[in-house]
């Protein structure tokens, strides 16, 4: 696999930075020791592999929670969470990709399966993930069509 590094650093609510490495083929990530002024707990985003062009968003409201009150009604809370979308592949079979992070109680960051945001064949060339209105996140995405050949009718 062809070596492809970029690199992306977000804060989450208590000002704890988190930083996103893509370095060969896969997507590391690592939290800042500020008392230690270094990286620490390096380690791969679980199924995060062959990304590129990484973009990291967190959220204060990506994992939605139902909990039920005295009287037995559900009140809906939000979990903070994290974005981290990447391209895969090239050409008309790239496609982006987001592995969806959430703090445990622990708070350390746990990773869901890669989900696949696009899946067509036309190429991928660049996206931007944003804050969604209402809670989430959207994603926007400036596609390129395969040019007909000259010859073709």
């Amino acid at each position: 696999m062809p070596y492809a590094s970029s690199i992306q650093v977000v804060n989450d609510a208590n000002g704890t930075a988190y930083a996103f490495l893509a370095d060969n083929g896969l997507i590391w990530q690592c939290q800042w020791n500020g008392e230690a002024q270094r990286w620490d707990k390096g380690q791969a985003v679980p199924g995060a592999v062959g990304g590129e062009k990484l973009q990291a968003l967190v959220l204060d409201n990506l994992w939605p929670t139902e909990s039920g009150g005295s009287s037995g009604d559900a009140t809906t809370g939000n979990n903070p969470g994290i974005v981290l979308a990447y391209r895969v592949g090239e050409g008309s079979s790239a496609e982006i990709v987001a592995s969806l992070g959430q703090w445990g109680s622990d708070g350390q960051l746990g990773w869901s399966t890669p989900v696949q945001l696009t899946d067509d064949q036309v190429e991928d060339q660049a996206f931007s993930l944003m804050e969604g209105k209402g809670g989430g996140f959207s994603l926007v995405v400036q596609k390129q069509q395969a040019a007909t050949p000259a010859n073709a009718l």
